[in-house]
């Protein structure tokens, strides 16, 4: 399934590129210290900082412009989403990153769309971001976790697409009015 989604982002990332869609493309991952509370209590060691499983997955398509963000680099909290600590008490500065440069508009995809893409696009929406998911460019742990997320996101304000193809749409329309990305 990881695979699959990849490919499809790979695809996102190239009509994008082609048609101007996005001002940056930022890749989050995990950096985890090598004593992480996640694998303590709820996953084996993964995504070491400094490791070759901490890189971005090899068939992502990766330039140098992107932004490439760490998360999850505190010891005795996790960080499922891109913004904020698990506890809510640390944020990993996208926000404001993202805010300073005047983004408004955020298309999330990855891996895992239960958990991670869910937790980013909750803690986006509150941050007051547009926020779009593209449901085949996502992986997700189980059927059960990917409908609870969509209905979710959903619910607070975020749109789902199930294809590349539903979001091309909208952005082809709105430059046919001759309205920007950003609104």
């Amino acid at each position: 399934a990881s695979t699959r989604a990849i490919e499809k982002i790979n695809a996102l990332r190239k009509m994008a590129k082609e048609s101007s869609w996005f001002d940056m493309i930022v890749c989050t991952r995990d950096w985890h210290p090598v004593n992480h509370v996640s694998f303590r209590e709820l996953w084996p060691p993964h995504c070491i900082r400094g490791t070759h499983g901490a890189e971005l997955h090899t068939l992502l398509d990766v330039e140098d412009t992107d932004v490439i963000w760490n998360k999850g680099t505190e010891t005795e909290v996790d960080s499922y989403s891109a913004f904020w600590d698990n506890a809510g008490e640390h944020s990993t500065g996208l926000e404001k990153f993202l805010k300073e440069r005047e983004i408004t508009e955020l298309v999330l995809v990855g891996i895992a769309g239960d958990i991670c893409v869910h937790h980013s696009a909750m803690d986006a929406i509150q941050a007051g971001f547009d926020v779009a998911v593209i449901e085949e460019c996502c992986a997700y742990l189980n059927e059960a976790g990917k409908q609870d997320s969509i209905q979710k996101i959903r619910s607070e304000g975020g749109v789902v697409y199930e294809t590349i193809e539903q979001r091309a749409d909208i952005l082809t329309k709105r430059k046919g009015r001759g309205v920007s990305r950003e609104e």
